[in-house]
């Protein structure tokens, strides 16, 4: 089966498209992976800036606290030291909780029994006055560096605030049964304020821990260590990653904090990258499928009329086939430059098949007409000579009288039949000349047979091509009178849809349904072999008249007579 073509608009319209759509999916999903590599990367630069500057603003705070903590060892061992405390170390230790406001506290304890030597600050009073029991103070001679922080004290209730301590060992150079431990607390509170959430955006929270995983200080009191930080801190032990946590995603920071025994971890909440990316997604898809639709109007429209001009031409072409109409000359030059020469070709073309089809159409109208007088010439010699037969038997009968009669009916029969030339004469004509046929073939065989006319009224002016009804009512005569018995023949004429309907009617032998056929197929087949020399004549003269819907019909009956009816479209004037 042969595929169907279709039309080349659309020709170029789906693959088009489809190109155009295949470089659009590629174009979102280059442009989807960029974004996303490019957003991740620089969510993630700047998650790892706001950790480790978080992680450095520790440091530095350590840092500052451990400065501390060494001038206070330098003012204990530049002054001579002996069971009291010298002055100038207490004035140091105010003046120097004067210059730093979140030291609340400082003390001295002598390390051989732990007693209290030096207590300055408002805070100080809850100090004991041995320390030979506390955790704090034993935990001073376990670290070896003598540098960490031990402890850090979260607030009870909301009047308090964040506060460590830091004990360390001071070592009297001079006298070693003067060694102390010294004692400072510091207000935590402080760089806690500094580092709000709000620096580490949207559910972001980070937490110091021990290193046992402990945790010392949480940012977020909701935050509940348990809940998977824990098992990530210990996998991710130092750097950075990205890890799942509940039903979040999360950029999660790990590092030590210098000079202490802690550790930092800072977990920065994804979700709002990835809703971000989801929202570029979404919008990008939607760009997509707005500008494909865009893309195929726009590209349906163009490819319309880009072909308008071919339709037009193939429509014009349509046209000439089917011979409904005809184009008009010129040809209107739309579209490209080759649909111009294709437009021009094609009119090139029309104006010599009009040439060749007027060429041809002269001829046929030439060979139609040498045809009809053909055809009417093999009528008048054939009754001429048989007339004339008759007359010179009547003259030698001595019937001049008839002859007489004969002689002028056959002068007005030959005038209507010459008729100066013409071929189409008024339906009246057509009558009077078979009236005159009729009589003088009644003055031929005498009162062998009658005649009769019925003719409706209105269309004696009708135009015909003369010389139909003659040949038919010769047959009639000829082969449909009774060999015994009054022969009659009726001439009747009437209208029947449209169509002027002449019929002659003999009441003869009639004729079986085989010869009745025979004769059809010798009247419609070319070639088919039969009798009826003068019905042929007058079909084929009709249908060179009138064209296929003029016709001759037959109806007859064995001992019934027959009826041979001529068919003539009243409709135009026939073709003469």
């Amino acid at each position: 089966m042969k595929k169907r073509a279709l039309p080349l608009s659309l020709e170029l319209f789906y693959p088009t498209l489809l190109i155009f759509a295949f470089l659009l999916t590629a174009i979102v999903t280059c442009a989807q992976f960029l974004y996303r590599h490019e957003v991740v990367a620089a969510s993630d630069s700047n998650m790892s800036a706001t950790s480790e500057q978080l992680l450095g603003t520790y440091d530095s705070y350590f840092d500052q606290v451990f400065s501390n903590s060494n001038a206070a060892l330098e003012a204990y061992n530049e002054e001579s030291q002996t069971e009291e405390i010298s002055p100038n170390v207490r004035e140091s230790f105010s003046m120097m909780m004067s210059l730093r406001k979140e030291i609340t506290a400082m003390a001295l304890f002598r390390v051989s029994d732990g007693k209290k030597l030096l207590a300055v600050g408002e805070e100080s009073a809850s100090f004991p006055d041995t320390a030979i029991g506390e955790s704090w103070f034993q935990r001073t001679f376990e670290n070896e560096e003598n540098r960490l922080i031990p402890f850090l004290f979260l607030p009870e209730d909301a009047n308090q605030s964040y506060r460590f301590t830091l004990s360390r060992y001071a070592n009297y150079e001079r006298d070693s049964s003067l060694d102390a431990v010294l004692r400072i607390d510091f207000s935590f509170q402080s760089i806690v304020d500094s580092l709000s959430e709000t620096a580490l955006g949207e559910g972001g929270y980070f937490v110091i821990y021990d290193k046992n995983y402990r945790s010392v200080y949480r940012s977020n009191a909701s935050f509940d260590y348990k809940n998977g930080e824990e098992t990530v801190l210990r996998n991710l032990i130092a750097g950075h990653g990205v890890y799942e946590i509940g039903e979040s995603s999360y950029f999660v920071y790990a590092s030590s904090i210098s000079k202490t025994s802690w550790r930092l971890g800072v977990f920065l909440n994804r979700d709002s990258l990835e809703m971000a990316i989801g929202t570029f997604t979404l919008w990008s898809i939607l760009s997509a499928v707005i500008g494909f639709l865009v893309f195929a109007l726009l590209l349906f429209f163009v490819s319309r009329r880009l072909t308008r001009p071919l339709r037009v031409l193939s429509t014009q072409m349509q046209g000439i086939v089917s011979l409904n109409e005809l184009p008009s000359l010129p040809f209107p030059s739309q579209g490209s430059k080759e649909v111009q020469e294709l437009d021009r070709s094609f009119e090139a073309m029309f104006k010599r098949l009009e040439e060749l089809n007027a060429h041809l159409l002269n001829e046929k109208e030439m060979q139609r007409q040498s045809e009809l007088r053909a055809l009417q010439n093999q009528i008048n010699p054939h009754f001429l000579y048989n007339t004339l037969d008759s007359i010179l038997a009547l003259i030698e009968k001595g019937q001049n009288e008839k002859a007489g009669k004969m002689i002028v009916a056959l002068s007005r029969f030959f005038r209507i039949s010459i008729s100066r030339g013409r071929n189409v004469i008024p339906l009246r004509d057509e009558l009077e000349h078979a009236r005159n046929y009729l009589l003088i073939q009644k003055l031929r065989f005498g009162d062998s047979f009658t005649y009769d006319f019925q003719i409706e009224e209105g269309f004696m002016d009708v135009p015909v091509i003369k010389l139909i009804l003659q040949p038919l009512i010769e047959n009639a005569i000829a082969h449909g009178l009774p060999s015994e018995g009054l022969g009659r023949i009726l001439i009747a004429v009437k209208e029947k849809e449209g169509k002027l309907l002449l019929s002659v009617t003999d009441n003869g032998y009639g004729m079986s349904d085989e010869s009745k056929q025979a004769l059809w197929e010798s009247l419609h087949k070319e070639g088919a072999p039969g009798k009826g020399v003068g019905l042929k004549n007058v079909y084929l003269r009709v249908r060179l008249a009138y064209g296929e819907t003029a016709d001759i019909l037959i109806d007859s009956e064995l001992d019934k007579g027959a009826t041979f009816t001529l068919v003539i479209p009243l409709k135009g004037e026939p073709h003469a």
